[in-house]
C-alpha cells in the first residue's frame, strides 16, 4: 500500500476562511449558515440537559424586542423564527427547528434573551414508572 499524502495547508486555509467569516461580519450571525434558496439564515443551536430542564441556546445579535422572535413547540419540535438587523441596518430572516428529547414538556417553558444569546428553558416531563405486562395464555 502506498503512502497517502496529507494536505495540511487545505485544513489551515479552511480554518482561516472560517475565522474571516466569523470576525469580518459576513453573516448577521457569526455562528450560522446561510441558505439563499429559502431566504433564511439558520443559527446554530446548543441543546443540553441539566437536572430538571432542557436548555436550548442560540446566538442572536440584533434582536430589539420580543416581537422580533417567535418560539413554537409542537410535536416535540422547537422552532425559532424571526427577523434581526445587523450593523449595516440590513434585515435578516432566521429560522431554526430542532427535535427535542422525548422527556421534554412544553409546559413551564420560558425564554431569556441576554447578551445576544437566547436561552429557551424547557421543563422535563416526570419519568413514568416502568410497567410490566403479564402475558395471559389461553
Amino acid at each position: 500500500m502506498g503512502i497517502i499524502s496529507y494536505n495540511y495547508m487545505q485544513q489551515i486555509d479552511s480554518f482561516r476562511k472560517e475565522l474571516n467569516r466569523v470576525y469580518c461580519g459576513e453573516y448577521p450571525f457569526p455562528y450560522a449558515e446561510e441558505h439563499p434558496e429559502s431566504g433564511y439564515v439558520v443559527p446554530f443551536l446548543d441543546i443540553y440537559e441539566i437536572a430538571d430542564e432542557i436548555i436550548v441556546s442560540c446566538y442572536m445579535p440584533g434582536i430589539k424586542n420580543e416581537d422580533d422572535v417567535q418560539i413554537v413547540i409542537e410535536n416535540k419540535v422547537l422552532t425559532i423564527t424571526g427577523t434581526t438587523e445587523n450593523e449595516l441596518q440590513a434585515n435578516y430572516n432566521f429560522q431554526r427547528s430542532a427535535t427535542l428529547p422525548m422527556n421534554a414538556s412544553s409546559e413551564n417553558t420560558h425564554a431569556i434573551y441576554q447578551h445576544n444569546i437566547l436561552n429557551v428553558h424547557i421543563a422535563k416531563a416526570p419519568v413514568k414508572a416502568k410497567k410490566t405486562v403479564k402475558i395471559e395464555f389461553k
